[in-house]
C-alpha cells in the first residue's frame, strides 16, 4: 500500500507521506512474501491433521467377485486386436 501511495503522490509536490510505526508493521506483514508463504504452509499442515483423524472410506466386497488383473485386461485386448 506504501508504495502505491508514493506512486500517486510523485507527480505532485506534498509533503512526505506519514505513517505511524504500527501502521508501518502491518503494512510489512501484509506484504512479507515469505511470511505469507510460512502462514500458506501452516495452513496446509492443519489440514492434514484434520485429514489424518477422519475415517476412511468404507468398503465393501461381496464374495465371488473379483476384479479382473491388469495382465488379463491387456491379454483381452491383444486377442480382440488378433
Amino acid at each position: 500500500m506504501l508504495p502505491f501511495l508514493l506512486l500517486a503522490l510523485r507527480g505532485q509536490a506534498a509533503e512526505p507521506v506519514r505513517i505511524t510505526l504500527a501502521e508501518a508493521i502491518r503494512l510489512a506483514l501484509l506484504h512479507n512474501h515469505n511470511l505469507l508463504a510460512t502462514r500458506t504452509t501452516i495452513e496446509q499442515s492443519q489440514a492434514q491433521e484434520i485429514t489424518a483423524g477422519l475415517r476412511p472410506n468404507p468398503c465393501c466386497q461381496v464374495p465371488g467377485s473379483r476384479r479382473p488383473s491388469s495382465s488379463r485386461r491387456k491379454d483381452r485386448r491383444k486377442s480382440a486386436w488378433v
